[in-house]
């Protein structure tokens, strides 16, 4: 009720303005590497090519709520940016330290998200309480 998640900001990257203005999206991975995507693409496509990771929104990323994936069929829409994460985070509950390796993931800090992601990501199967 009234409670409304922002959008997590993103910095441009060195030569974003070419891939803006081109109508491409941007994929960011877990490891801070990032794809600029020239064409649109569907979802389902970036899931067969990286098997284990869906594709989700960064603007639907919040603390404290479920990490949607984009649909399968869905296409990506330009000047967007996505994040293609581990399976096992698709519906778990987003906490304060993924978000902060999200974020250092997207503005291109490649070791510090890559050591976030190992301090964060150690198991495939998560315990419930």
């Amino acid at each position: 009720m009234g409670n409304k998640p922002a959008c997590m900001s993103l910095a441009p990257a060195a030569g974003a303005a070419s891939a803006s203005s081109g109508g491409g999206c941007k994929v960011i991975h877990a490891d801070g590497r990032v794809t600029r995507l020239a064409r649109p693409v569907r979802a389902s496509e970036l899931m067969l090519d990286h098997p284990g990771k869906f594709v989700c929104d960064a603007c639907r990323l919040a603390v404290g709520c479920r990490v949607p994936g984009v649909a399968a069929d869905e296409l990506l829409q330009p000047r967007r940016s996505y994040f293609l994460l581990p399976m096992d985070m698709l519906y778990s509950v987003l906490t304060d330290d993924e978000m902060a390796a999200l974020a250092a993931a997207s503005h291109g800090a490649a070791t510090a998200a890559t050591a976030a992601w190992r301090r964060i990501v150690v198991t495939t199967t998560r315990r419930r309480r």
